[in-house]
């Protein structure tokens, strides 16, 4: 599943030209009936709490990695996301009156996530992913703002966005929302069960699951013919999650969707790192178990998106391959050789798939991928989850050369995922350019 450098839409010149020269669009904010937000399986004591329920909330809509700089103060702001033209970097969203939200309104607030404008009624970079937050309630979205207001104010300037001409134009991204932005909140489908619905709000509206898992149009804007089929998050592969037995969840059991939405972790079925890793963390972790049920129910509904593979990517393994022959092989010796020396103490002969901190490298979604890009990226970039301090890998981008990162992914796809994937030097340049 997850894994957010680009939930933010990359648009050519071309379109965004084209876009200048349409219609801007208004900034007024839409009044739609408001949603009718199922009641969520709050714990005990959390649902009459009004700051209790948006802490609840804000942990559900994942607000905290977006808008925290890495061992960064929460909710501070500053991390850097790469949108067309340059750098975009997020504000603070503490209570303080100067440099956070503490000024805002509950008008201003509530149609910064429904509508996708500022405290100026200007137009909002879709890196905020209010295309999902508009279907929030506007009950919901005020108890968040109940939540963030609860907290200590942190005086943190925004640093300066760096995006150069045409893309610096706020006013022109109102074309882009007359094309693809439907402004409209959630409303519950009395056909289906109470599950059905808490899952459908909490994986569309509040965890915007589809920012990441749905591929994009020439435009970037979502393709709502292909909903969880797979798509791209800060750099990283988010992979199909819709119930295809190949190429999506359709292999997974309920049991097994809600552990790994839980902790991460789905013995023989796959790990969480990147910005899944990350979701998983600040986001579905804190969810009770009665609303990561629903969330699976939900999923279970979408319907199955079919792609070019032929088993599932956690169906590959390397028990029966030949690893003497790999570790001789010229292609391979230089890949097995670094695993050799830097992974092998840790993830061993890589065959266990039951270990919840080490990870296995057979029956592993990512090592099962196609191209393995995602390995790559935790080769480049490492794993470190702040709920669980035992699960952390080092980063090796600054140890090992795009040839290294190229041979230690290739092999390992060999040796326990499809033979047949590889990676190249360009793929390594690109993913080095996502990381900076």
């Amino acid at each position: 599943m997850h894994q957010d450098n680009n939930r933010v839409p990359r648009l050519s010149a071309a379109i965004v030209i084209a876009l200048l020269l349409a219609s801007c669009g208004s900034t007024a904010p839409v009044h739609a009936a408001d949603a009718t937000a199922p009641a969520l399986a709050y714990p005990e004591g959390v649902a009459a709490d009004r700051v209790k329920r948006g802490e609840y909330l804000t942990h559900a809509a994942d607000c905290q990695p977006c808008h925290t700089v890495p061992g960064g103060t929460p909710f501070a702001g500053g991390r850097a996301f790469k949108i067309p033209g340059g750098t975009l970097y997020t504000p603070n969203i503490t209570p303080d009156k100067r440099t956070g939200i503490g000024n805002w309104t509950d008008d201003q607030f509530v149609n910064a996530l429904q509508q996708g404008v500022d405290e100026h009624g200007r137009h909002m970079y879709p890196a905020f992913p209010y295309t999902s937050y508009t279907g929030l309630s506007r009950d919901d979205i005020l108890a968040i703002k109940a939540y963030l207001f609860s907290l200590e104010p942190v005086e943190k300037r925004r640093t300066p966005s760096d995006i150069s001409f045409p893309f610096n134009q706020r006013w022109a991204i109102g074309a882009w929302k007359a094309l693809f932005f439907d402004s409209k909140r959630f409303q519950a489908d009395s056909s289906k069960s109470d599950d059905w619905n808490r899952g459908a709000y909490l994986a569309g509206p509040l965890g915007h699951c589809g920012e990441c898992h749905t591929p994009r149009n020439f435009a970037m804007a979502t393709k709502s013919s292909k909903p969880l089929a797979g798509g791209e998050a800060e750099g990283w592969v988010a992979y199909n999650i819709t119930p295809d037995k190949n190429s999506g969840i359709g292999g997974w059991s309920d049991d097994e969707l809600a552990q790994y939405l839980s902790t991460g972790f789905a013995p023989g079925k796959g790990w969480a790192n990147g910005p899944m890793g990350e979701t998983i963390s600040a986001s579905l972790h804190h969810l009770s178990d009665g609303d990561r049920k629903a969330i699976v129910t939900w999923l279970r509904s979408v319907p199955p998106a079919s792609g070019s593979e032929k088993k599932p990517r956690y169906a590959w393994s390397g028990d029966d391959r030949n690893k003497v022959g790999l570790e001789t092989d010229t292609a391979t010796a230089q890949g097995a050789r670094l695993y050799s020396f830097y992974c092998a103490a840790c993830h061993g002969s890589g065959d266990d798939a039951s270990s919840p901190i080490y990870s296995s490298m057979a029956n592993q979604s990512s090592v099962g991928a196609n191209p393995p890009h995602n390995v790559m990226m935790v080769v480049l970039q490492g794993t470190r989850r702040p709920d669980n301090a035992r699960i952390f890998m080092p980063a090796f981008r600054d140890n090992f050369t795009d040839d290294q990162v190229v041979a230690l992914t290739n092999y390992i796809s060999k040796r326990f995922g499809d033979p047949s994937a590889k990676i190249s030097a360009s793929d390594v340049k690109d993913a080095r350019k996502q990381l900076q």
